[in-house]
């Protein structure tokens, strides 16, 4: 078998061994493993994916597992006619009955799964929920600043109108005042007699 110790379906990390199990133990398939225990292969695979038992890959590719002497069971093996000298059988030859324990159990660990994956699927809903009012409150900020840009715009451009106006004027009067400087200083004292006299 191979050296490297890895989870069930986590490849390449080391297990954590039980200190039920020594290096001594066995390397059992899912099916002996289960035949063992009472538990159904599917329950001994999600306690390795777990962690909670040591497993890893033989040299065939097929899942094995070492099996604590707590969960050796004392009430004889799950399927029919599968004592120790028929460990070679597969269970699917012995499938177990619905509504025995260790298919409540197996449905039991699914459920515990389907929590999980429910539990993961509302953090990432808020997640999203989360990222989604951060992206239209830095929206709103943006489109208020541009808003506010725009109006301060619009007061500049109207204080640059209104100076605009002013010069206009001022430029009138000094227009009027250099015309009025360049007439003929006789004609100047007529019309100023003239205004006088209506």
């Amino acid at each position: 078998m191979s050296d490297a110790q890895t989870r069930l379906g986590v490849p390449g990390s080391d297990p954590d061994p039980s200190p039920e199990v020594g290096p001594e133990s066995p390397w059992l398939s899912l099916g002996d493993a289960g035949r063992l225990t009472g538990k159904h292969p599917d329950t001994i695979r999600a306690l390795a994916r777990r962690g909670r038992i040591p497993a890893r890959k033989s040299n065939r590719g097929a899942w094995v597992v070492q099996v604590p002497a707590r969960m050796l069971s004392g009430s004889g093996p799950e399927y029919p006619g599968s004592g120790p000298e028929r460990l070679g059988d597969r269970p699917e030859s012995h499938p177990a009955t619905p509504g025995s324990g260790p298919v409540a159990e197996l449905v039991g660990e699914l459920r515990e799964e389907v929590a999980d994956l429910r539990e993961a699927l509302g953090r990432s809903e808020a997640g999203r929920d989360a990222a989604v009012a951060q992206a239209r409150a830095e929206g709103n900020l943006q489109a208020a600043r541009a808003e506010a840009e725009r109006d301060a715009t619009r007061t500049m451009l109207a204080d640059v109108r209104q100076a605009l106006d002013q010069e206009r004027a001022r430029a009138d009067r000094l227009e009027a005042a250099l015309a009025e400087a360049r007439q003929p200083w006789l004609a100047r004292v007529l019309d100023g007699l003239r205004r006088r006299g209506s």
